[in-house]
């Protein structure tokens, strides 16, 4: 996870600005996932900025209307908005997932966990979560956060018994590492549950991570947020 190699108190985080519609803000380090040697030294260079007007003329959007709904940061206050809800959840990096099961208990996971590990936390969740499995992920109190509502990015089973609300940042290499996670759960758990993204730039350290995420609102506008997400994480 993204915090593992930045090293900012948690204080600077809760006391960050909006700065350029986008909420800068620091990590504190504890976590689970590290870099790998090598991770993204190798990786081509891609102007992300320019692959973002690319990206909705691939996906057959009104080009004209995307690339206005960007130049005006339209959805610069939603996407500070789900920022600190993430941090109302007790999110301190990216990515950072929250398991609710059938009754509304809550478990997280912070990291970019193994799909291994995240199946036995769905199961634990069909199940009905414990005592045991919120101590198990280091809980010492309930998650706090904003219930799901039509507002939200959702797909998966819309009635599905658990729930995954994912706060992501698409500049994150963490977060492109967990995406086919999150993927895979879709499959193999079909019909069972369903996947919430929420926003998490950290705009501190991934200077193109607000407008990704500004940019994928605009492609949700002309009902392509899903197909913008998966561009988003398979670039080089």
């Amino acid at each position: 996870m993204e915090k593992n190699v930045y090293l900012i108190p948690l204080a600077i985080i809760i006391a960050g600005a909006l700065v350029g519609g986008g909420l800068a803000f620091g990590l504190s380090k504890i976590g689970s996932s590290s870099p790998t040697p090598g991770d993204n030294q190798n990786a081509p260079q891609v102007d992300i900025a320019a692959q973002l007007p690319k990206i909705a003329q691939n996906l057959k959007l009104d080009t004209q209307k995307f690339n206005t709904c960007l130049t005006n940061t339209k959805y610069a206050s939603k996407i500070s908005a789900d920022a600190q809800d993430a941090l109302k959840a007790g999110a301190q990096g990216t990515p950072y997932s929250v398991v609710i099961d059938a009754k509304g208990k809550k478990v997280a996971i912070s990291g970019a966990y193994p799909y291994e590990n995240v199946k036995a936390i769905l199961d634990n969740a069909l199940k009905g979560f414990t005592d045991n499995d919120t101590k198990s992920a280091g809980q010492t109190k309930p998650i706090e956060l904003t219930p799901v509502s039509t507002q939200d990015h959702i797909t998966g089973t819309a009635n599905a018994s658990i729930t995954i609300i994912e706060y992501s940042d698409f500049q994150c290499p963490f977060c492109k590492r967990f995406y086919p996670t999150t993927q895979q759960v879709l499959k193999d758990y079909q019909g069972k549950v369903r996947l919430v993204y929420r926003h998490f730039p950290l705009t501190q350290i991934h200077p193109y991570a607000q407008a990704m995420a500004e940019a994928s609102e605009c492609a949700a506008e002309q009902g392509k947020f899903w197909e913008y997400v998966d561009a988003l994480f398979t670039l080089p």
